[in-house]
């Protein structure tokens, strides 16, 4: 009888664990290809930055003629230095990013640690500082990551980057003990290797595009947060550098994100037009920037340095 009994509770335990494994296929996300037909929306004319002409004819600019009213507002000290200030609405407060730390700062109170800590390799080097998006509907941190840890930290191998999402901000500010990436907040893996992060928020990202054997992207991919394709943008034709031209750059600055509008703007390396991403399919080019014969040509780099006299929108080393 005991003998039964045994036999009975070891196929109990199969048919759970079978069980388990098959309700976790069941709820597995499977990403989709491209849902979305890309579009260049070229209503509005694009406006011309000559460089060209300013560098010839240097003119003084007086800060009246940016604004009228400027207002300031304490958010670092000389210790750390700030990459990145988030204003909180109707607060006079801000987080700011001094990578790898996060603070909550409003005037007249002392600065207070934000309650996330992660390690300088733990944060995404792609973003060049840019790692945060506060969504002010939530009042929810979006951060993004590398995936790293402290055997993969040096190479890299098989991290996969990730944006994580923090607890509101009422919780951040009250915990007594801190998150870490390792702990079970919500993450979202980006899952395509060899492309870079552009941008993010809390419905979705943006990644660079890049051939198998180039060192620039030639254009956007667009991602829910679920890791969905919705849209590719080829922003860029002809032939592109080789990676053995770009790879001593290690990532490079090149998007913001307007808060006022809730639209990024961007541009990709070696490119003379800035753009807008109005929504996961469509972008706007916004500028035009003309150097003339001053401009850069990737031919006459080396080791990633700029000749005397040339100038240009390259990564930033």
């Amino acid at each position: 009888m005991k003998k039964h009994l045994f036999t009975i509770s070891i196929l109990s335990v199969l048919l759970l664990a079978t069980g388990c494994k098959q309700t976790e296929e069941k709820v597995r996300h499977i990403p989709t290809a491209p849902q979305m037909k890309a579009r260049i929306d070229r209503f509005e004319p694009v406006k011309t930055v000559d460089v060209e002409q300013a560098a010839e004819n240097p003119v003084p600019l007086k800060l009246s003629q940016i604004a009228s009213e400027i207002e300031y507002y304490t958010v670092g000290d000389a210790r750390f230095t700030v990459t990145q200030a988030i204003e909180l609405p109707d607060s006079g407060a801000f987080i700011t990013f001094n990578n790898p730390r996060i603070y909550y700062r409003k005037q007249g109170i002392p600065s207070k640690r934000y309650g996330f800590k992660a390690l300088a390799y733990k944060w995404n080097n792609e973003m060049n500082g840019q790692n945060m998006f506060y969504d002010k509907k939530t009042t929810r941190m979006y951060v993004a990551l590398s995936g790293k840890t402290q055997e993969t930290r040096r190479t890299g191998t098989d991290s996969i980057p990730f944006i994580g999402v923090l607890p509101p901000l009422d919780t951040m500010l009250t915990i007594k003990s801190y998150f870490f990436p390792e702990s079970p907040i919500e993450k979202y893996q980006l899952g395509r290797r060899g492309d870079r992060l552009l941008g993010f928020s809390s419905t979705g990202y943006t990644l660079c595009s890049y051939r198998e054997t180039a060192g620039e992207p030639d254009g956007i991919t667009t991602f829910n947060l679920q890791g969905d394709t919705l849209c590719k943008f080829r922003l860029k034709e002809g032939k592109l550098a080789p990676r053995t031209m770009t790879d001593s750059i290690p990532f490079f600055q090149t998007f913001y994100w307007n808060t006022g509008q809730d639209k990024m703007t961007f541009m990709i390396p070696y490119c003379d037009t800035v753009y807008q991403l109005r929504d996961p399919q469509t972008v706007t080019p916004l500028y035009a920037i003309r150097y003339g014969e001053q401009g850069l040509h990737l031919k006459e780099m080396k080791d990633a340095k700029i000749p005397e006299g040339k100038y240009g929108i390259i990564p930033k080393s």
